[in-house]
């Protein structure tokens, strides 16, 4: 299937607590002098219908990116980025990376959209397995199913997509993510 990037919108998952991190601001951190968000934007590349950001913080994000913060008060995590990814989103699709990725090989998207049905998403399985949060979402069918888990308590990503019967597209790369500080110094 081939899904044209105009109509996809790239969502940014950087609404977390960064923990591990100290509590910082995880987007505009940098990391070999370059903010996270920017790093991702520019892996990602460009010609989306839109960029939006799950983003809590105060910092300008730049780079015509929307922000959208989280709809629910307190700490769901991704899954709670996600739901404002999507409720915000208004293309078809929702193509969901992590600001912490470290190495997003390029075109992430289009392998992504080869996996991917007319109405079924498609997750990302690296070298080290299962990369939910690099996704690509039907945007109508999972506004619902994600919203959905989210009042019955559900927080798990992979178990939302599970049950959308999202199909999995592997790349032999490695992600990796960037979640301490010695991370960002590497």
């Amino acid at each position: 299937m081939i899904i044209p990037r105009s109509q996809v919108a790239l969502g940014i998952l950087a609404g977390g607590q960064a923990r591990r991190m100290g509590g910082i601001d995880k987007a505009l951190a940098r990391h070999h002098g370059e903010r996270l968000i920017d790093r991702v934007l520019d892996s990602a590349g460009e010609g989306y219908a839109r960029v939006l950001v799950s983003y809590n913080g105060e910092g300008s994000l730049g780079r015509g990116a929307r922000r959208v913060p989280d709809l629910r008060d307190g700490n769901f995590g991704p899954l709670a980025g996600i739901e404002a990814l999507l409720a915000a989103c208004q293309a078809p699709w929702l193509l969901t990376l992590p600001v912490d990725i470290d190495q997003l090989p390029p075109p992430s998207c289009e392998r992504l959209a080869a996996s991917a049905s007319d109405s079924t998403g498609v997750r990302a399985r690296d070298a080290d397995g299962e990369q939910p949060l690099v996704a690509l979402w039907p945007a109508a069918t999972s506004r619902v199913a994600v919203r959905s888990a989210l009042d019955a308590g559900e927080g798990a990503v992979h178990r939302v997509q599970d049950g959308l019967g999202f199909a999995s597209c592997a790349f032999d790369e490695c992600f990796g993510n960037l979640n301490t500080l010695a991370d960002l110094w590497e």
